[in-house]
């Protein structure tokens, strides 16, 4: 799609990597062409963070949720929130549902989404989320069997009961999902603080609206969350699995905390939420690192030609330090680099690095850009063999400090500070990786961590650290 206004905008379907191309036209038929690339985040990506939950560990956390009418079925095992099917029900005047496990609701606006496997053949198992006020007054969106044995023939159900009385209508059920369905969905509650949707989705990614808008008011104490019946009647019992709960907006989430040890197998994108110009096939986590490929390409000057894959996160408010501990002993040709970062852009960010000049020269330096102006002082210190370094960036205020380490205790300033107003606030900031205009040949990045100390933190370094290098301003290009 091209659409051809000065307002121009697009909405990508699917998650992935993009580049969108913007051409400006003036009245006598010159133009210009900007490229820009667009990182499309996979809907089912949630950050389970305050009321959020993503059930990791054994146990339910009762700091979040209550049970009502719990009984030893429930579980969490394996990331999930295990509720069995029970042979109760709620539908209708009165209830003994069992496992309904739920959570204050939010004042105002909400939207509440879970994901939840659940193998629905017989009627009616069913299993989604609820807003409980009581047994006779709640709303709920399940995805339920209607059948015997009959796959083919699962719904979405959406009801909202009143004084036991339920509105199930035509437009409260789906028509019969086929068998090639799944059997692992994603259900949602929305409210506005007065009406209530739901909808469905089989990937987490376009949801269907349920036709039908119901009312809140009616619901007191209302509650949310999670629950996994089969009505009476003997109807098998089979295991709902939620694998998650997040619920937007959260006056209680605190966000991903800024800290990676870069464990596990993947980068934590709820984390590193600002990757730029991502690249899969040239970054990963094992062996307890991050893992950076450098890649073609560089931002020194106006010049800029789009090295990839900056790890980036949001910076907190007011000063702070970063930190990390790089190999960088694969570097070997002008300029494989790798560092810390505060990055407002290609033409606006502070960095400390080290950076190879050939196959045997290196240093540590520090710089800063502002509007595509490299900034004096370059401070640099020259010749180091190892490979291995520490390294710190330090803010206050417009100001940033560069040291390194060659055991993460000792530390030294890389020669003068640095001023960057452009990056002084709401900057991203992390680590990177990229080998300049001239590589031939990759080396890979290794980090071993990344910190983030606010000033002020029991944990930031209070030692001033010992000066021994010198200011080079006639650096060469980084």
């Amino acid at each position: 799609p091209q659409p051809a206004t000065a307002e121009a905008s697009y909405t990508y379907s699917a998650p992935g990597s993009y580049t969108a191309v913007v051409t400006a036209t003036d009245d006598k038929g010159a133009s210009a062409t900007a490229q820009i690339p667009i990182k499309v985040d996979s809907a089912t990506t949630v950050c389970l963070t305050g009321r959020s939950d993503g059930f990791t560990g054994d146990q339910l956390d009762r700091q979040r949720w209550s049970v009502i009418r719990e009984n030893q079925d429930l579980k969490v095992a394996g990331g999930n929130l295990v509720i069995p099917t029970s042979s109760t029900d709620i539908y209708g005047t009165g209830g003994d549902a069992t496992n309904i496990v739920v959570q204050p609701a939010p004042q105002g606006a909400w939207t509440a989404t879970a994901k939840v496997t659940l193998k629905a053949l017989d009627a009616y198992e069913q299993a989604g989320l609820v807003l409980y006020g009581d047994d006779d007054n709640y709303a709920k969106i399940v995805l339920e069997g209607r059948g015997t044995s009959d796959r083919a023939g699962r719904i979405f159900q959406y009801i909202r009961e009143e004084n036991g009385a339920p509105n199930e209508v035509n437009a409260s059920n789906t028509a019969n999902l086929g068998d090639a369905f799944p059997d692992t969905v994603y259900v949602r509650l929305v409210t506005d603080g007065t009406n209530l949707n739901a909808s469905y989705s089989a990937d987490g990614v376009t949801f269907t609206a349920m036709p039908e808008t119901k009312k809140l008011a009616g619901i007191t104490n209302p509650r949310i969350g999670l629950l996994a019946l089969s009505g009476t009647g003997g109807h098998p019992v089979v295991d709902a699995s939620f694998d998650w709960f997040q619920i937007t907006p959260d006056d209680t989430a605190t966000g991903a905390a800024p800290d990676d040890e870069f464990d596990g197998g993947a980068l934590d994108s709820c984390r590193w939420n600002a990757v730029v110009r991502p690249d899969a096939t040239g970054m990963r986590v094992t062996g307890g690192k991050l893992e950076i490929d450098t890649s073609k390409g560089d931002i020194y000057g106006s010049d800029n030609s789009g090295p990839k894959n900056f790890v980036l996160q949001n910076a907190p408010e007011g000063d702070w330090t970063l930190e990390t501990k790089l190999d960088g002993s694969a570097f070997n040709q002008a300029y494989h680099q790798g560092g810390l970062v505060v990055y407002g852009g290609d033409d606006d960010y502070v960095k400390v690095d080290y950076v190879a000049d050939g196959a045997t020269a290196t240093r540590i330096e520090l710089r800063s850009e502002v509007g595509g102006a490299v900034q004096d002082p370059q401070p640099q210190v020259d010749q180091h063999g190892s490979g291995v370094w520490w390294l710190r960036l330090k803010k206050e205020g417009d100001t940033f400090h560069g040291y390194y380490s060659a055991n993460g205790t000792d530390w030294t300033e890389i020669g003068a500070t640095v001023k960057n107003g452009a990056v002084a606030s709401r900057a991203k900031v992390g680590v990177f990786a990229f080998g300049g205009n001239s590589q031939t040949a990759s080396a890979t990045a290794k980090f071993d961590h990344f910190h983030l100390v606010k000033s002020g933190g029991g944990a930031d370094d209070k030692t001033a650290p010992t000066t021994t290098a010198a200011t080079d301003p006639a650096a060469p290009q980084s």
